[in-house]
């Protein structure tokens, strides 16, 4: 009986680590995006030379054992003593390449994973850490735009049929949508609104045309000098507790036209599809004193009827992310 006891331990230890073992490609993957190290391997290289070749010298042992676990976990290829990135590598984990999405390993590694790790400390001692927009206000927004991709087919079919004219994006992140929707729709006009200086001049430079009117601004403060046939809200929920996400949504109304639409890009709790995403996202949210849990679909269509909306519609877009495009028409 006890060699059993010993046996099942063995083997429900093999399988958690089994289950902890995606973690490694991630974490190559983050380390060889942060420091440059896919793109100096891109043509071939030695140990020696890709440290040569690198922005920044590393710890020659600890960049030695980074080559052996991408070797292991199928980043890297070996012959004779070159290595180089495979196909799959690069461009995604690329530093200088537009394609690549290194920038989510890094969201992922620097600001989701680490915060977790640290709820053992939250759940003994109750202390809540502060979310600071300002240092991850960029990358926060560079996932935001891989949202933007695959909203946008919706969004633009949602401006169309509603015939808006005039559109406010609250919390444009770089103008990702209002860049897209300008390519579009170029009759349309359009204005965009972030509270961080930093992002709104990087929306700013992107926008080449120069015809989208991006400024700086705080939406609770924010002093309403035109309205909108359509405001658009994306990823903004999250930032204001439940009692102040209905003052929000009035401070949101002001700015649109009587049967106007608010067109909201959110992800949502207690949601048929990515539940592992939105509960983990809460737990997240949780763990921070200025960041606050997704509301449900109920909640939220309660409070967009309280604050002069109807007609309220919610669909998916992104199941795996518990991702919704929500659309209302202000009451006249």
């Amino acid at each position: 009986m006890a060699q059993l006891k010993e046996w099942t331990k063995v083997f429900r230890a093999r399988k958690w680590m089994k289950r902890a073992e995606p973690v490694l490609p991630l974490w190559h993957g983050y380390i060889g995006y942060k420091y440059g190290l896919f793109d100096v391997l891109g043509s071939g290289a030695t140990q020696a030379e890709a440290q040569i070749r690198l922005k920044q010298p590393l710890t020659t042992e600890a960049l030695s054992r980074w080559f052996e676990v991408g070797l292991a976990v199928g980043h890297l290829k070996k012959k004779d003593l070159r290595y180089t990135a495979t196909r799959h590598v690069l461009p995604e984990l690329s530093k200088s390449d537009d394609r690549s999405i290194g920038f989510m390993l890094s969201e992922l590694m620097e600001l989701h994973l680490p915060a977790l790790f640290s709820y053992p400390q939250f759940l003994e001692d109750g202390q809540q850490k502060t979310f600071n927009g300002e240092e991850h206000g960029d990358i926060v927004a560079e996932t935001s735009a891989l949202v933007e991709t695959v909203a946008f087919p919706a969004v633009r079919h949602i401006i169309r049929s509603q015939n808006v004219t005039s559109l406010l994006d609250i919390g444009c992140a770089y103008g990702g949508y209002l860049r897209k929707i300008h390519e579009a729709l170029p009759e349309l006009r359009l204005a965009g609104i972030d509270i961080e200086e930093s992002v709104i001049a990087e929306a700013k430079r992107r926008d080449t045309t120069g015809e989208i009117d991006f400024v700086v601004g705080d939406i609770k403060s924010f002093e309403v000098k035109e309205t909108y046939d359509g405001v658009m809200m994306n990823n903004i929920l999250y930032y204001f507790p439940k009692e102040e996400r209905l003052r929000l949504l009035e401070g949101v109304r002001r700015f649109v036209k009587d049967a106007g639409t608010v067109i909201l890009v959110t992800p949502l709790r207690d949601s048929e599809y990515g539940a592992p995403f939105s509960a983990a996202f809460n737990a997240f949210m949780t763990l921070h004193d200025n960041l606050y849990p997704l509301p449900g679909k109920q909640e939220l269509t309660e409070q967009l009827h309280a604050a002069g909306f109807e007609n309220v519609s919610i669909s998916p877009f992104l199941k795996e992310g518990a991702w919704y495009i929500v659309t209302a028409n202000a009451t006249s």
